[in-house]
């Protein structure tokens, strides 16, 4: 008998979206968020925190380049992927991780850096 296969993560035919409990997740003042992708898309919404009107984290593709922006009370931050690599919609898969920490913020996609 083959054990039960227990899905670690989401996967999207490419106008589907997920909606998660924020649980325990309080980001007052640091706000990490990591997750791996694959895409061919140029544009598109890949992560958004928030409430309508108020503070938000928002993690986003614009021309194939990875965009985070934030404000979550401490004004608005705007992470950009330009200088790392060209595009990231080339269909193979991307490590993302965006950390906020007060005004400052850090965008690493496949170990390479941009801040804030």
């Amino acid at each position: 008998m083959l054990p039960e296969v227990t899905p670690k993560g989401f996967e999207f035919g490419g106008s589907g979206y997920v909606i998660i409990s924020k649980g325990n997740y309080r980001p007052a003042r640091k706000s990490p968020v990591r997750f791996s992708f694959r895409t061919f898309a140029s544009e598109g919404l890949m992560f958004l925190m928030g409430t309508p009107g108020g503070d938000f984290l928002s993690i986003e593709l614009e021309d194939g380049k990875v965009v985070g922006k934030y404000d979550l009370g401490s004004g608005i931050g705007v992470l950009r992927s330009s200088g790392l690599v060209e595009r990231y919609n080339d269909g193979q898969w991307h490590e993302l991780m965006m950390n906020r920490l007060g005004n400052d913020g850090l965008l690493k996609i496949d170990n390479l850096s941009g801040t804030c």
